[in-house]
């Protein structure tokens, strides 16, 4: 089983209360660096795989080719994947066996998912479709679609209100929301 880097790493994130780092490459793995004296220790956690694919019959588009990432703040064996193929798809890190939940709705690759720090069940992502979409953890389908008019770079949750968050885009916007004002 393939557990090392071999395509460019595209994101990296810090383990609370642990000397350790997640990194995540477009090969499709999470690997775990642990920092210990002088040392930098290497733990693959994850080989990510796409679900069966009827247009792949050789197997080529397998590996899940992984641009973004994040944990979920409560559970954080929970973790959400974007790829370049613009799926989303939740695995959980203790068991490689279990088939990951897709999120349908993007078109292009997926630029950023970002878990809510205030909902454990909320998470937005954002992509080069020109969307920001925002989802609930138990359905497929996004719950609020943005269209920004130009591919959407990155994305944040402001940390001092659950309904507030702000996006970049590759036009040299940035957007700032608040749901709870107005949805759009």
């Amino acid at each position: 089983m393939l557990f090392r880097s071999t395509d460019p790493v595209w994101e990296v994130r810090w383990i609370a209360g642990e000397m350790a780092f997640l990194s995540i490459s477009t090969d499709g793995a999470i690997i775990k660096w642990k920092l210990a004296k002088n040392e930098l220790t290497k733990i693959p956690l994850l080989n990510l795989k796409r679900n069966e694919t009827s247009e792949d019959d050789e197997g080529l588009l397998r590996a899940a080719q992984a641009t973004t990432f994040d944990l979920n703040p409560v559970n954080t064996n929970q973790c959400l994947v974007g790829t370049e193929f613009g799926e989303i798809l939740m695995y959980n890190l203790t068991d490689q066996n279990e088939a990951p939940k897709e999120f349908i709705g993007h078109e292009s690759q997926v630029y950023a998912v970002r878990w809510s720090p205030f909902s454990s069940s909320t998470f937005l992502s954002a992509s080069e479709d020109w969307t920001v979409k925002l989802w609930n953890a138990e359905q497929s389908h996004p719950i609020i679609t943005y269209d920004l008019v130009a591919p959407v770079g990155d994305i944040r949750w402001s940390p001092f209100s659950s309904t507030s968050f702000s996006a970049v885009t590759y036009d040299n916007k940035i957007h700032v929301f608040d749901i709870s004002v107005n949805k759009n």
